[in-house]
């Protein structure tokens, strides 16, 4: 049957005459809809569609085309749960996976072990599957998560299964926490998800390369350089979507009406016509591009009214919603310009009383409802019967937890994290990061005013505060903050850390922060200290306040040397890009009153 859009606003697109070179097909337009919108009839509606073309035609190629992703509703799974192998594009975004979910909440927990929502639902997911009872009494004491599962007493009154599975996840955690820092976060993750028994909840063989996908993620973040943050990993986890698994038939595809530009199906099925797309947000500031008399491109700006109207605010406004309504059409020939046989449209109208049916305002049905009315009225579904009062309905999604036969048996031990070699580092963990970071503010104050030692003795009152704000456990905070005191006082003492912050420096900076493109990719880089000496040489001094236990001295600041060495000539070269002086490099050791130094070596012209 032909089809017509409805009128739309005006668009500014200039006309190019097109020539066909296919001769056009005879493709069928078919309509479904239904009075409401019952996206769980609509899916099974999709899907039985789907198996009755496959059927007639085994070999014929299916494409799902939706507005929006949210438009799929169930579509996906019920297809999945029928068992077809659907190869869907950039539809199942990576991050709302559960198995992707649940090592997001693993990694924030080995970041920070106050972060209590990821503690709770690390103990939430499958691996350990405790109740929501559980849950609440854990976090019915002052306290972390981590100090409520090692307080005997609170556990103690938990059913023994409880208990049990507690017992075993936080031996898992507790010893993947004493490796933060040590090793690459992604490796981390990693064993402590194998150790739980992560790769006994996949569902499929998909889910393998979903979760290897997210991994590469961190293992790229924590190569560029830059402090490794949850706000950082939620927003590259942003953008990715899971891959299809390999086994995917590529004769049934899902994908979104922009993905489908270019590509041609034998039938296409368009779910959710009936549904409108989310409104944007009113916006603080509303601008537009445009050509003035004289030809010259300019910029119309107009802010949001705190009060009243703004006919230029207005203006703007409604000038991007006719681009967003244009863009709508332009969507809605796509899909319907796919199929070289069928094109089926599913979607759900108005009805009341004796008023004559209605789309949405902004679907895709209300475009084509002059076309389409007759079609849609012989072809409407009556609504489902309500539900008798006294059937039972679900509250909620069952507690999944792992079978324990499934898990690994002495996952406790965790061999593969913890290095039988003896550490030579105190404060491993994250807590050590805790020190540094405060030891690093009182440094910077110091360096800003040569008066600190006068309020030496303030400096443990807030320690103690920022160790508490950053998250450092109760049992963990004397000691931290004795050795913050330590270090500072340490470089106060001593002949080299006086050198650091001596007053005849010039061009000085302390906590410097860069924003550089490096490999055409932006990055960030923090710089402890840097100043000018009086040699005019350029010092970049990063300050460690690791200390060391057992073994020699100096081959420990050696070692320290090694590791530590790539990241400050990095700095370094960063550096020289900015300022033609030489440039000197040092790591500095407070608690050991230790030195390394050395100039950046520049590559011949």
């Amino acid at each position: 049957m032909p089809l017509a859009c409805a009128s739309v606003p005006a668009f500014d697109v200039p006309f190019v005459i097109q020539t066909t070179v296919k001769p056009a097909l005879p493709v069928v337009w078919t309509v479904h809809t239904a009075v409401d919108n019952d996206r769980a009839r609509e899916a099974a509606q999709v899907v039985a569609l789907v198996e009755s073309l496959r059927a007639a035609a085994p070999a014929a190629s299916i494409a799902i085309l939706v507005r929006s992703r949210s438009h799929l509703g169930r579509v996906t799974a019920d297809l999945v749960a029928r068992g077809h192998a659907i190869a869907a594009r950039e539809i199942e975004a990576l991050g709302a996976l559960p198995c992707i979910a649940d090592l997001l909440a693993l990694t924030r927990a080995l970041l920070h072990e106050a972060d209590g929502i990821a503690w709770l639902a690390v103990l939430r997911a499958p691996w350990c599957g405790v109740t929501l009872a559980t849950l609440h009494r854990l976090t019915s004491r002052l306290g972390t998560v981590l100090e409520a599962l090692e307080d005997h007493e609170c556990c103690a009154a938990l059913p023994a299964d409880e208990q049990a599975r507690l017992a075993r996840t936080t031996a898992v955690l507790r010893a993947a926490l004493t490796a933060v820092g040590r090793e690459p976060l992604a490796g981390l993750v990693e064993r402590c998800w194998v150790a739980l028994g992560g790769p006994a909840l996949l569902d499929d063989e998909a889910r393998c390369a979903d979760v290897r996908a997210y991994l590469d993620l961190l293992e790229g973040l924590d190569q560029d350089g830059m402090p490794l943050g949850i706000e950082r990993i939620a927003q590259q986890l942003a953008g990715r979507y899971s891959s299809p698994p390999p086994a995917a038939d590529s004769r049934l595809q899902v994908m979104t009406i922009h993905r489908a530009k270019g590509l041609e199906f034998d039938y296409v099925v368009v779910p959710g016509c009936g549904r409108k797309p989310q409104s944007d947000q009113r916006p603080l500031l509303a601008w537009r591009e445009h050509h003035d008399t004289d030809g010259r491109l300019a910029l119309l700006l107009a802010p949001s009214p705190a009060k009243g109207d703004s006919p230029w605010f207005k203006y703007l406004c409604n000038r991007d919603k006719e681009d967003v309504a244009a863009e709508a059409v332009r969507l809605l020939y796509v899909a319907l310009t796919r199929a070289k046989r069928e094109v089926h449209l599913f979607g759900h109208v108005t009805h009341k009383d004796d008023a004559p049916l209605r789309a949405a305002k902004g679907s895709f049905f209300a475009m084509l409802w002059p076309a389409i009315e007759a079609a849609a009225s012989a072809t409407l579904v009556p609504p489902a019967p309500p539900v008798a009062s006294s059937e039972t309905r679900s509250s909620g999604p069952l507690l999944r937890r792992a079978d324990p036969a499934s898990l690994p048996q002495q996952a406790f031990q965790l061999p593969l994290l913890v290095s039988d070699v003896p550490l030579e580092f105190d404060w491993a963990g994250t807590t050590a990061k805790h020190i540094g970071t405060v030891a690093h503010r009182l440094l910077q104050d110091l360096a800003i005013d040569s008066a600190s030692r006068a309020w030496t003795p303030l400096w443990d009152g807030f320690a103690r505060g920022q160790l508490r704000a950053l998250g450092v456990a109760r049992d963990e905070l004397e000691a931290a903050s004795v050795e913050i005191a330590r270090a500072v006082q340490a470089t106060l003492d001593s002949t080299r850390g006086r050198w650091l912050f001596a007053a005849d420096h010039t061009e000085v900076e302390t906590e410097l922060c860069l924003a550089v493109v490096e490999y055409g990719a932006p990055a960030r880089v923090i710089i402890d200290r840097s100043f000018i000496d009086a040699q005019g040489r350029r010092w970049i001094v990063d300050f460690k306040t690791g200390s060391h236990r057992g073994g020699a001295r100096e081959t420990y600041l050696d070692s320290e040397l090694t590791r530590y060495r790539p990241q400050l000539e990095r700095y370094g070269r960063i550096m020289a890009s900015l300022d033609a002086r030489p440039v000197m490099l040092g790591l500095y050791f407070p608690l050991l009153d230790g030195w390394r130094e050395w100039p950046l070596a520049m590559p011949r012209p």
